[in-house]
């Protein structure tokens, strides 16, 4: 019975049944040999078909949560006895199950960040103009610069400046200025990675640098062993909350 009525929900959401982004921010679009979960049209994650029902409770969740409205901080990565997923306001959003990794062929925290990177990149697009301030850094939307790597058990649990709690599996950055909320698409210099990040913290700024990022921003790009890097940055936009009333 929980499968007739996966396939009846998914197939709702497959046919559209939400007639504008807002009411339907989210939806699953079926490929020739996986199912996509398509956030603001933008691609977060991909899985295979046996997982449809974990995918159809997930897209429902994320809905009626955006729906409602909450604050960018509450998407987050976590692990509980070794299961990594996204999560929203502390419940489970995205599972990286065994059968995802085994079908991307990627670690569990690998996938928690590409996947918790491509949702950043989607609440962009989602976000209204009022919701998404426009900011730069040191004038420009774009730029090159230094970029560093801060944590470690010195650094895990201690409040930022933001008030939130440092945790290192967390994509963020402490910038000297950019508003909390801001996200930041990181480059390398050979354009073949990305990631985008939150700023949650704060820093004075030394040796040129612009940022300090989390390890695993760090790791993710591949910079975590020589320390700093000249990246890309490229602002996305600065909001607070997601969805809700407009």
């Amino acid at each position: 019975m929980r499968r007739i009525i996966a396939s009846f929900v998914l197939g709702v959401f497959l046919l559209g049944g939400y007639s504008t982004a807002e009411a339907f921010p989210s939806r699953v679009h079926e490929r020739e040999d996986a199912l996509a979960w398509i956030v603001g049209g933008v691609l977060v994650a991909t899985f295979p078909k046996s997982m449809e029902e974990d995918l159809v409770s997930m897209v429902l969740f994320f809905n009626n949560k955006y729906k409602k409205g909450f604050p960018l901080s509450d998407l987050r990565i976590e692990s509980r006895k070794d299961q990594w997923h996204i999560a929203l306001s502390g419940e489970v959003l995205l599972p990286v199950t065994a059968t995802a990794c085994r079908f991307h062929r990627s670690k569990e925290s690998s996938l928690a960040v590409q996947w918790l990177s491509n949702l950043h990149e989607a609440l962009v697009s989602l976000s209204s103009a009022a919701q998404r301030k426009e900011v730069t850094l040191d004038g420009q939307v774009r730029t090159k610069g230094k970029v560093s790597w801060y944590g470690g058990s010195a650094w895990e649990g201690r409040k930022t400046a933001s008030g939130e709690l440092f945790d290192d599996r967390q994509l963020t950055a402490a910038a000297k200025d950019l508003p909390f909320g801001t996200l930041l698409r990181l480059s390398d210099a050979a354009g073949n990675r990305s990631v985008t990040v939150r700023v949650s913290d704060r820093f004075k700024g030394h040796k040129d640098r612009l940022l300090d990022i989390s390890r695993a921003a760090a790791e993710f790009l591949g910079i975590k062993k020589c320390g700093i890097a000249d990246l890309t940055i490229e602002i996305l936009g600065s909001m607070s909350r997601v969805g809700g009333s407009r």
